[in-house]
């Protein structure tokens, strides 16, 4: 199929949702997703028009009605404004909205700060559909891929969390996502698809339905639970808490290895490689590369993947369901047990044909971006320094920075920490300064404090559990606020940044977050903490895939005692201290990139490529390949392989990359 400007393509990515798509072309002669005609289109407009694709099928072509339907939520469910949005303008509309209009939205909500091009007129009237149009069609309908994955681990990472409000008046960063080479994966069964009618008459089937096993990065040796509490689990003892709650274990093989499928008595009889110990990475992995420790554990389980047809573009959406994924427990050693789940269904594509831009991700966070030489608290905060003592206030370790590398070695420097990085679903990543309480007035007034001495004439900002069952509560640390943070609310961006607030109300064009928790036992406190960096690159390859998913890790204790009533791990009646909150983990065939920059707020220390991890190579970077269209309809899907992962600052782990590996066999 030929592929409508091409060089015009780019990629989105809904970072709080799970929505990665390719995008394409210039501004339109309205605006297109203004689904409320107010000049300007939210994401929760993105978010109307992406339900309508899913769950209204449009009569008169391929997509979704853009009248909207009983399944869109609120009184007003339609978006007639996204049913014009074809690249070069001039589409005339049918009353569908296809996948190429949904790029062309996402790729102006990237580009424009409203959403909206230069010259776009709101239009509060919904457009009457017109004759059915030959332009682009969607890629609906969806079908079924599923992806049984290697043995796999990971760690507890801490994100901050993308917000939705946009700060005025700073730096603003642009990102832009696009989509890996799709490849497949062994499909069985696969059932004969009803065709699907294009816009311009002909059929286009769906990819079908395909169960794809990954390769584990570690021989493993399992079997499934016979009786018990958990009938059809897998696993690898008849008891303890990888066992089958007083079931039996039957039929253990060899997942992965020089003898998959052969009979086993225990993993040692599957072999002694160790994929996810190598650099490259070899097999389905998940590591977490810290300066201190990195697990590098196998991934086994699965998920399912539901690919619809692919429309005149070539281009297919990708679903995966949450209630689908599966992953195992996996031991962490001297930590627990890792349970990874995932927090909400997931949407990407697959590029079938190729071609497409920026299929490559390249995600960067500097711990330190405060100028050198300045003191960052204290009553001689902002002034120039070389040690320390001239920085006179509660605690003088660590006042004066002495820690940035630079942006030679780094992102760049943020003196007034209001940096934000918009993301292409239209919330920010906003740069953040470290300990969390702030000078309420006087000279120093939004600046980092310890305590009251740092604030001349004035005082420093009390903390609060900003959530949960102990909302609003005054604490000391962060175990006191149960699914919640120990900390001063402050606004990041808008007119009243830096400002004590309760609420986003009280920021207006900011967000009110905290940064970190209170740190007053470190030396971090005022160090400005870059928000994540997000740059694309490369071409798509025929096949190319490329879909965010939200995935929360959480850890139980080794002794058990948070398995809950059936005494297993990673089931539904555990007992966590507190449920994690998913990070949005974008995966694809192309390649994954992470740099963490003044790791840990140590001069020039890094997490990247060449760099060193707990004392070998980091695995910062990882290459996917690429599945194939015409070979996943035949069952043929050796060789895929989908990376991922995100930095993160200031976890249990100090700073961290966490990067994922699933690789077909």
């Amino acid at each position: 199929m030929l592929k409508a400007t091409r060089n015009a393509v780019a990629t989105a990515l809904i970072v709080g949702g799970t929505l990665l798509t390719v995008l394409a072309g210039p501004a339109q002669a309205q605006c297109p997703g203004d689904c409320n005609g107010n000049g300007m289109v939210s994401p929760g407009e993105n978010q109307k028009v992406i339900s309508i694709i899913l769950l209204c099928p449009c009569t008169t072509g391929i997509g979704g009605e853009a009248a909207g339907c009983a399944a869109i939520p609120g009184t007003d469910k339609q978006c007639t404004s996204a049913d014009r949005s074809t690249p070069g303008g001039g589409q005339v509309p049918n009353g569908c909205i296809s996948a190429g209009e949904l790029q062309a939205i996402i790729s102006n909500v990237i580009n424009f700060e409203t959403g909206c091009p230069p010259g776009a007129v709101p239009t509060s009237t919904p457009t009457t559909p017109a004759a059915v149009s030959t332009s682009t069609p969607t890629n609906t309908p969806i079908n079924t891929v599923t992806f049984t994955l290697p043995p796999g681990d990971t760690a507890t990472p801490t994100n901050t969390p993308a917000n939705t409000a946009t700060p005025t008046n700073t730096p603003i960063d642009t990102a832009t996502f696009t989509l890996p080479p799709a490849n497949t994966a062994t499909p069985t069964n696969t059932p004969t698809s009803t065709p699907t009618a294009t816009q311009g008459g002909s059929t286009t089937p769906p990819i079908g339905i395909h169960s794809i096993s990954l390769l584990p990065g570690r021989p493993l040796c399992r079997g499934m639970c016979v009786g018990g509490s958990a009938p059809g689990r897998r696993c690898e003892f008849d008891g303890g808490s990888s066992g089958c709650g007083g079931g039996t274990c039957q039929n253990k093989v060899c997942y992965g290895g020089a003898m998959p499928g052969t009979t086993c008595v225990s993993s040692f009889a599957c072999g002694a490689a160790n994929g996810c110990a190598s650099t490259p990475l070899t097999g389905s992995c998940a590591v977490v590369q810290g300066k201190i420790v990195t697990p590098r554990l196998p991934l086994l389980g699965s998920l399912m993947f539901d690919i619809g047809a692919p429309d005149a573009n070539g281009v297919a959406i990708v679903k995966i369901p949450a209630a689908s994924t599966q992953l195992d427990a996996q031991v962490v050693s001297g930590i627990g047990f890792a349970c990874v789940t995932q927090g909400a269904d997931a949407m990407g594509i697959i590029d079938c044909d190729g071609g497409s831009m920026n299929i490559d991700q390249l995600l960067e966070i500097d711990h330190n971006t405060s100028p050198s030489g300045v003191c960052m608290r204290g009553s001689n905060a902002g002034g120039a320094c070389t040690m320390d003592s001239q920085c006179p206030g509660v605690s003088t370790t660590g006042a004066c920075n002495l820690f940035n590398s630079g942006p030679a070695n780094g992102l760049p420097d943020d003196a007034t920490c209001t940096r934000t990085i918009m993301l292409p679903d239209g919330s920010s990543s906003i740069a953040c300064p470290e300990g969390e309480r702030v000078c309420v007035g006087g000279v120093n007034v939004g600046r980092p404090c310890l305590n009251d001495p740092d604030c001349p004439s004035s005082t420093c900002s009390a903390t609060k559990c900003g959530s949960g069952p102990n909302v609003g509560m005054a604490c000391t640390e962060d175990v006191e606020c149960p699914q919640s943070r120990c900390a001063s609310y402050i606004c990041r961006g808008g007119s009243n940044n830096g400002n004590v607030c309760d609420a986003n109300d009280d920021c207006p064009s900011g967000v009110c977050i905290p940064c970190s928790g209170n740190d007053t036992a470190t030396n971090h406190t005022g160090v400005c903490r870059s928000p994540t960096r997000f740059t694309q690159s490369g071409t798509f390859a025929p096949g190319a895939m490329l879909i965010p998913v939200p995935l929360a890790i959480q850890l139980l204790d080794t002794d058990g005692s948070q398995n809950g009533p059936d005494a297993l791990p990673c089931t539904a009646d555990d007992t966590p201290d507190a449920p994690p909150a998913p990070v949005t983990v974008v995966l694809g065939t192309g390649k994954a990139t992470l740099k963490v920059y003044d790791a840990n707020n140590l001069n020039n220390d890094q997490i990247a490529p060449g760099a060193l991890c707990s004392g070998l190579p980091c695995v910062a970077e990882l290459t996917g390949g690429a599945f194939s269209c015409a070979t996943l309809a035949t069952s043929v899907t050796a060789g895929g392989r989908i990376v991922g992962g995100f930095p993160a600052a200031d976890t249990l782990a100090g700073d961290i990359a966490t990067v994922f590996q699933f690789e077909s066999q």
